[in-house]
């Protein structure tokens, strides 16, 4: 009689799980040999930005804006023939709210395969592109990549992984840096954010009613990589911080970077991790801007492979993405919402997904009920394409 009344009493608590919502098809602007694309919301327009690797050596970075019912004509923002393309680490573009764009590619500087430097580059929204420079003057040739950009105001923030200071040791760890830079591209302020991180997984960053909150993949002497967090909060920098302790050590980089969502000071960071060879998708919140999270929350269904992504909606619920393999050991795009609490929605498969590294890292984007998720379908050559979902969260 007892369990009985305890069923009925958390019966309206669990119908407010959100429900498994369609997933349609939206045409995307790219055509062939288009791949790595990258979404951003500002206001009511979405905004995509892929690789055009279509030509033998010449790479462009393009992009389109989508404003709900149709996209714009592609537009060329730059393109060279001394590009670094890489599966993991690659371009993508930021909107600022009067309409400006900054964007930002990858250009070699030296004769090492991985010696390559951030370049940024910026628009008055006008169609035309400043002199693209790097937001350093001091950093031999080495690696720099694994860029994410956020509107700083009138400047453009952004966070990179910088690699010079192993750059004659073989491979090692890298150092997070932050800068602030103005349109014409000066460079305001640099802080090194952490010291010694992974040398190779993706960052994000979200901006959070107190300020921001940056996460990344660590790296301790031990060669420990859990997720690590900095936060900028009353004008300084935090010290790093774990989000989590999952104890993960590998002696090579798993390239497989973490996600990080925000609205207001309630924040979400996503991540991929696989402890004694067990694999998971995890996801954290936070009510404090990042200065603390809760216990992570395990929402993959099994044989993850990681290439998260994650969107915080202003209720608390936060949709998650992630590669996983199937029995039949095929890849496929999984999608679920998660609450605070660690109730999951039914597990949404969006799309078959191609299993080798060329076929990147999905992206995601809300604006407000609809949200859209892109990923190169292909394996990295001159035939790939870009596939575009769109889900109506309203219920």
């Amino acid at each position: 009689m007892y369990r009985f009344y305890f069923i009925l009493l958390f019966l309206p608590v669990a119908c407010s799980i959100p429900s498994a919502p369609e997933v349609h098809p939206l045409p995307a602007p790219s055509g062939s040999g288009s791949a790595y694309p990258r979404l951003y919301a500002q206001g009511e327009r979405l905004y995509l930005s892929w690789l055009d690797i279509s030509q033998d050596s010449l790479a462009g970075l393009m992009y389109s804006s989508w404003d709900g019912k149709a996209w714009q004509a592609s537009e060329r923002i730059a393109s060279g023939t001394d590009w670094f393309i890489n599966w993991a680490d690659f371009p993508g573009l930021i909107a600022h709210e009067d309409g400006s764009l900054a964007a930002w590619f990858l250009q070699k500087s030296g004769s090492d395969p991985y010696a390559y430097d951030v370049k940024l580059t910026f628009s008055g929204g006008n169609g035309e592109w400043s002199t693209p420079a790097a937001p350093y003057t001091d950093s031999p040739p080495s690696e720099h990549g694994f860029v994410s950009l956020y509107p700083d105001g009138k400047h453009t923030g952004l966070i990179w992984l910088d690699g010079s200071l192993y750059a004659n040791e073989g491979p090692g760890p890298s150092r997070l840096f932050q800068a602030e830079v103005e349109a014409g591209g000066n460079v305001l302020a640099t802080h090194q954010l952490d010291a010694r991180i992974c040398d190779c997984c993706q960052t994000d960053v979200a901006k959070t009613a107190s300020g921001l909150v940056a996460v990344y993949r660590d790296r301790s002497e031990e060669d420990v990589r859990d997720i690590g967090r900095v936060v900028f909060q009353k004008g300084a920098w935090s010290e790093p911080a774990p989000v989590a302790t999952d104890n993960w050590k590998i002696t090579g980089c798993p390239v497989n970077g973490p996600a990080v969502s925000a609205a207001g000071d309630n924040v979400v960071t996503a991540w991929f991790t696989k402890p004694s060879d067990s694999a998971y998708v995890k996801v954290a919140f936070s009510e404090d801007g990042g200065l603390s999270f809760g216990e992570p929350i395990r929402v993959d269904n099994g044989r993850p492979e990681g290439r998260v992504d994650v969107v915080l909606r202003p209720g608390g619920t936060a949709w998650v993405s992630w590669v996983a393999m199937n029995k039949k050991g095929k890849g496929e795009l999984h999608l679920r919402a998660v609450q605070p609490d660690g109730k999951l929605s039914p597990l949404i498969k969006v799309a078959d997904f191609a299993e080798g590294k060329g076929s990147g890292f999905p992206s995601m984007a809300c604006i407000g009920t609809n949200l859209y998720i892109a990923w190169t379908y292909g394996n990295g050559s001159s035939t790939d394409e870009i596939r575009i979902s769109h889900i109506n969260l309203a219920p």
